[in-house]
C-alpha cells in the first residue's frame, strides 16, 4: 500500500514512511521535569495538516 501511496505523491517507491504519534504536551514536559530537566526549548512547525513539536532540554547540574 505505502509504494501507491509514494507513486502517487510524486515520491520513490521506497520512500520510508514517517512515524507521528500524538501526546499530551502537558505529560511530556511533567515527564522531561521529572526526570531532572528544567530548561526548554520549544519549536513548532506546520507538516500539512499537523502541527508538529520539538522538545529540546537541558538538565539541572548535578
Amino acid at each position: 500500500m505505502k509504494i501507491w501511496q509514494n507513486i502517487c505523491a510524486g515520491r520513490r517507491w521506497n520512500a520510508p514512511a514517517m512515524q507521528m504519534n500524538d501526546y499530551p504536551m502537558s505529560e511530556v514536559i511533567v515527564a522531561l521535569a521529572s526526570g531532572g530537566v528544567s530548561e526548554f526549548l520549544v519549536a513548532t512547525e506546520q507538516h500539512a495538516k499537523f502541527l508538529t513539536v520539538s522538545v529540546i532540554g537541558k538538565r539541572r547540574e548535578a
